[in-house]
């Protein structure tokens, strides 16, 4: 069967309950600084996004999309006039994931490589709700 991988990357998504990512903080640097990180996001002041690899394929008729498993708690987006620094540092911390994800587009019959797809493009996509909040802050 004849196929190619078409792209790598990571997709980032608004994350709308923090319980999770609270409970992480909560572990790692005490109720006080949980506390402040929850003041500071009901305040808008900070947005959660969680991180996912993809690798997008085709078999040679379709195209298909795998993704990876949410390798983190969710990430904090300081909101400001260009959080774009810390958007790409989210995704470069999961970007090799989707090289793991080869073995799965075998999987699907396509002979693909790691070469094949660290040559691929690669991308960052938001969701349209992180993009949303993200755009309302921009001057």
């Amino acid at each position: 069967m004849s196929g190619a991988i078409l792209a790598t990357g990571v997709g980032l998504r608004h994350v709308t309950d923090p319980t999770g990512w609270l409970e992480f903080v909560t572990d790692n640097h005490g109720r006080a600084a949980a506390r402040q990180m929850a003041v500071r996001v009901e305040a808008g002041e900070i947005v959660l996004a969680e991180a996912r690899a993809f690798i997008d394929f085709t078999d040679g008729v379709e195209e298909y999309r795998i993704l990876g498993p949410i390798m983190s708690s969710p990430r904090e987006i300081e909101v400001g006039p260009d959080p774009t620094s810390r958007l790409i540092e989210i995704a470069n911390e999961t970007r090799e994931e989707a090289y793991l994800l080869v073995g799965d587009v075998r999987i699907h019959g396509v002979s693909a490589t790691r070469w094949e797809a660290y040559a691929a493009p690669s991308r960052i996509e938001l969701d349209e709700a992180l993009s949303a909040l993200l755009d309302s802050v921009r001057p």
